[in-house]
């Protein structure tokens, strides 16, 4: 039982928030995209939905690997058409590492 209660704990400590108001694709894929902020280029999101696996990945300051996703092409396209929809309404984009697909676009 203290096994799993720690093992909980530990989730929930490295759970992290990540905001985005700027998504660019890359060269040579149409449709695999950097997410970033203006303001505060320290964390970055690819959102790659073109690969043979798609994926979520988040990093830090230091480019390092903190959150690695693997989702399906119809997840992959609810994440961008969520984003957009941020984007277009004027908004920032935040994602927790522990729920990716919330609709949100504020941090709570």
């Amino acid at each position: 039982m203290k096994f799993i209660i720690l093992l909980l704990l530990s989730n929930l400590a490295i759970a992290e928030t990540f905001e985005f108001n700027r998504m660019d694709s890359f060269a040579d894929f149409e449709i695999k995209f950097l997410l970033t902020h203006e303001t505060d280029n320290s964390n970055q999101a690819v959102l790659d939905c073109q690969s043979f696996i798609q994926k979520l990945d988040f990093f830090d300051e230091q480019g390092s690997l903190v959150s690695e996703n693997v989702i399906d092409i119809t997840e992959c396209e609810q994440i961008y058409n969520n984003t957009v929809s941020c984007f277009n309404n004027k908004q920032n984009k935040c994602f927790d590492t522990e729920d990716i697909f919330n609709t949100a676009c504020v941090c709570n």
